[in-house]
């Protein structure tokens, strides 16, 4: 009678069966861990970034936290509201826009339309281009972002919601600075309509 090392077949399939499940828990579990990181570190970081260039912190901010720019595209922007009722057409927005394309950095271009309650940007950055959109609203003299929507490939990297809430947060700390306020707004097919005060 030969007495044999070797577990029995069904042993030995077993515990391939297992290590292939540990290895597979493990690819899992890494997997997760890395999404949750970039959903909830990187991601938002990025958002950052990208409004801190667009919009810096408004100068009293900037000079209290120690950074941020000084000039811009919307100290120069909320300087130029007049009191009262404002109609701006989508020409004359990508028109103000395009006069100055240092401030729009990181983005290469960038396009708006008003249309159907909602605000437009047509963006590109770093050879991508995608379309952004907000709906916006007036809450105690201050600009409200109802709904951010980012379109791919874009959204995979920036979060519209983070980014929407980091420029109206910046617009509004402008607004303050500068003594203004919105009192309402309105988006209809080709203009924005700001009441200001």
């Amino acid at each position: 009678m030969r007495s044999s090392s070797r577990p029995p077949q069904p042993a030995r399939e077993t515990g391939i069966r297992r290590g292939c499940l540990r290895g597979c828990a493990a690819l899992l579990f890494v997997t997760a861990l890395l999404l949750l990181v970039y959903t909830f570190g990187l991601r938002p970081l990025l958002s950052r970034a990208v409004a801190d260039q667009i919009a810096p912190l408004p100068a009293a901010t900037a000079v209290a936290t120690g950074g941020g720019r000084l000039d811009g595209l919307l100290p120069t922007a909320i300087a130029a509201l007049p009191p009262g009722e404002l109609v701006l057409t989508e020409e004359r927005a990508n028109d103000f826009l395009a006069a100055r394309p240092d401030a729009l950095a990181p983005l290469e271009a960038a396009r708006l339309s008003f249309d159907d309650g909602r605000a437009i940007a047509t963006i590109s950055a770093y050879g991508v281009s995608s379309a952004a959109s907000v709906t916006l609203a007036a809450d105690q003299g201050r600009l409200v972002v109802t709904s951010a929507r980012l379109e791919p490939p874009l959204a995979y990297v920036l979060s519209a919601d983070e980014l929407a809430r980091l420029l109206a947060e910046r617009l509004n700390a402008e607004l303050t600075a500068q003594g203004r306020r919105i009192d309402a707004v309105r988006i209809e097919e080709g203009r924005l309509i700001l009441i200001t005060s």
